[in-house]
């Protein structure tokens, strides 16, 4: 929940994620390097590698928006950096999908 001290601690090790992935982007966009966010992603997961979860990544509000698939990526939130559909399986449970685009009752 936003304002505990859980998820403000949670809230800082994402923004400093998201603060080294923006600088090794924009470092690659200065250099004149193609696909800055997958390359940045692929160099940095080693660094801050993402905890496999299904359901709710700790410190990221409900709602929060973000500028593109890499900086999900980097939170463990899509990480298939060239597919539209993550699924993941969740063991007994089954699958765990993260759809594109606004499902309601089963309509796309």
């Amino acid at each position: 929940t936003p304002g505990t001290p859980e998820f403000e601690a949670a809230a800082a090790r994402i923004r400093s994620v998201l603060e080294a992935y923006k600088a090794k982007t924009t470092q690659l966009l200065e250099i004149g390097r193609a696909k800055p966010d997958m390359i940045a992603y692929k160099e940095l997961r080693q660094d801050f590698p993402a905890v496999e979860r299904h359901g709710h990544i700790p410190g990221v509000a409900v709602g929060q928006s973000f500028l593109g698939r890499g900086q999900l990526a980097m939170l463990g939130l899509h990480m298939q950096m060239m597919r539209g559909i993550m699924a993941r399986w969740v063991g007994r449970d089954g699958w765990g999908v993260a759809g594109s685009g606004a499902g309601v009752q089963g309509r796309w």
